[in-house]
């Protein structure tokens, strides 16, 4: 007669006979039934445990959503290739300047960010204006190297229109692009310093100034170095960076 017994701390045992297993194949399988089931639930019990006690962390899937966020920065503007805007003949209007402006970012988990903004340069105008004011609108993207960091390297490019005024009255219309690096510095899950470097490239349509001289008569393109400095703020649940 079959029996089967159960002890404390013991997987269950079937207590039929050796030569009985091996003569029915099915009784083979209800042998290594209970064993099986038990393996497998100790497996699944003890996988979460191993996963932290070596450090690893799963996080949750709202965390790798794509995000949004704020950013407002400063800048320091200096125009150093403006020969058709310049000419020799005349007083420059796109002198040294500053700059403010911000960005919208639309995050990706993968460290891909879609950007869309504004900026005015407000440049020395050498006489000729009081303050060139260069308006932008901006699009592009920002690649951070290390989302993961503290400290997050990244490059980043952007092309738009822009249009330069006296400083309210508009004078010519042109395009801009833009290519730039820069660090993400973060201070808390939603706070982090912006620092960048960029290489503006813009051309402007021909246009007259007070002085009787008509610039940028044949097209070309104008190069600056722009310094920026600002702060990036995470919009929504924290942790998402």
């Amino acid at each position: 007669m079959e029996r089967a017994e159960y002890r404390k701390g013991t997987l269950p045992v079937n207590t039929r006979s050796l030569h009985e297993v091996r003569r029915d194949p099915s009784a083979t399988l209800a042998a290594v039934r209970p064993f099986a089931v038990s393996l497998v639930t100790a497996a699944l019990c003890l996988a979460p445990r191993t996963a932290r006690a070596e450090g690893l962390e799963v996080y949750p899937a709202d965390e790798q959503d794509p995000s949004f966020a704020l950013e407002v920065h400063g800048a320091v503007v200096l125009p150093f290739e403006r020969s058709a805007v310049c000419p020799t003949a005349g007083a420059c209007v796109l002198g040294t300047g500053f700059g403010a402006g911000g960005y919208f970012l639309g995050r990706l988990p993968i460290g891909l960010s879609l950007l869309a903004g504004y900026e005015v340069w407000l440049l020395d105008g050498g006489g000729v204006y009081e303050v060139s004011a260069i308006h932008s609108l901006r699009v592009g993207l920002r690649w951070i190297l290390e989302p993961s960091a503290r400290v997050q390297p990244y490059l980043q490019g952007t092309l738009g229109g822009l249009l330069l005024t006296d400083p309210a009255q508009a004078s010519t219309a042109g395009g801009l692009v833009t290519l730039g690096a820069g660090l993400e510095v973060e201070l808390t899950e939603s706070v982090a310093l912006n620092f960048c470097g960029a290489l503006d490239l813009f051309s402007l349509a021909a246009f007259s100034t007070r002085d009787g001289l008509t610039r940028a008569r044949d097209f070309g393109v104008n190069v600056g170095l722009e310094v920026q400095a600002g702060v990036v703020i995470q919009l929504g649940a924290s942790g998402a960076r």
